[in-house]
């Protein structure tokens, strides 16, 4: 059937005195056209039963490097996800941007009620295309503000394959919108450009400062290279391996007075001249001599405990 609209929608499109409706939020005849033709898609997805359809609107502007890096980016996002924001603004106080939100995996946050634009998202599935029609008609509001408006309070490692970042509470409660699951990404890969007019405002209240704020947004993302989570975890453990390898030779340093057995099963005292990796060299007491053992041969004198 056909996209219905309530009786305030109705009061917006007809509103002869423009200045009177809420801007990004009443209705526009602009607004509607916009609204249709995204419930278009949505429809389709479902009929088709299409996965991961990437929908973008024609003043989206992309980030230099966003073919290389959109695989990278979506690599984070936690498993449970149905849309996928690679454009977002987030309006809470008349502003742009809220760098003290929290990242609930590496370059991905909770989108939550304040997050608007369709310039640029990825739909999971037929499934989650049919729940962002069911939240969405009859239309009340601009499309966007009905996308983001089942929310609820959760931490930032709640959901399935959430990771949040080293400086970040894991435990933090913050609004997250959980009908459909979605996220964003931060810093955005795509922003919507004002330059390129838009047909959704009655008035366009954009400046030439919010353009290179945009701009300068790409240049963040481009900038910020995020590699793959696969390939961050094995980062991270070829990190984990180094620090291991580094710990058990370096248990007993330099200088430290020692208990080694020697080639002929004695124990004798001594001292650590050098650590190599698969070496000592102790300097015996009372002797002008020094030997080669390994560190497994050696304990440290006043712990009793072994160097690895």
């Amino acid at each position: 059937g056909k996209a219905t609209i309530s009786h305030h929608a109705y009061e917006s499109l007809t509103q002869l005195n423009k200045d009177e409706l809420v801007f990004g939020h009443d209705l526009t005849r602009g607004a509607l056209g916009c609204a249709l033709s995204h419930i278009n898609i949505w429809r389709r997805i479902v009929s088709e039963k299409l996965q991961r359809v990437l929908v973008v609107e024609d003043d989206a502007h992309f980030s230099k490097n966003f073919r290389q890096d959109i695989e990278a980016r979506i690599s984070h996002v936690p498993d449970d996800w149905a849309v996928i924001y690679l454009a977002h603004l987030n309006v809470k106080d008349g502003v742009f941007w809220h760098p003290d939100q929290g990242f609930v995996a590496l370059g991905v946050q909770y989108a939550n009620a304040d997050t608007r634009t369709t310039v640029a998202y990825i739909i999971k599935n037929g499934e989650a295309a049919k729940r962002l029609l069911e939240v969405t008609i009859p239309l009340h509001f601009q499309i966007d503000t009905h996308m983001t408006s089942f929310v609820a309070f959760q931490s930032l490692n709640q959901q399935p394959g959430s990771n949040p970042p080293k400086g970040f509470d894991p435990e933090k409660i913050e609004e997250a919108v959980v009908d459909p699951r979605s996220y964003v990404l931060e810093p955005p890969l795509v922003v919507q450009l004002r330059n390129y007019g838009s047909d959704v405002q009655p008035k366009d209240m954009h400046s030439e400062a919010y353009e290179e704020f945009m701009l300068g947004r790409l240049q963040e993302s481009d900038n910020a290279r995020i590699p793959t989570r696969s390939r961050l975890k094995e980062k991270k453990q070829r990190k984990k391996k180094k620090k291991k390898k580094i710990k058990r030779t370096s248990r007993c340093s330099v200088g430290s007075s020692v208990i080694a057995t020697w080639i002929d099963g004695e124990n004798y005292p001594g001292r650590i001249l050098e650590v190599d990796k698969n070496q000592m060299t102790i300097v015996w007491d009372k002797e002008d001599t020094y030997s080669f053992v390994k560190p497994s041969q050696v304990v440290e004198k006043s712990t009793n405990q072994p160097c690895v």
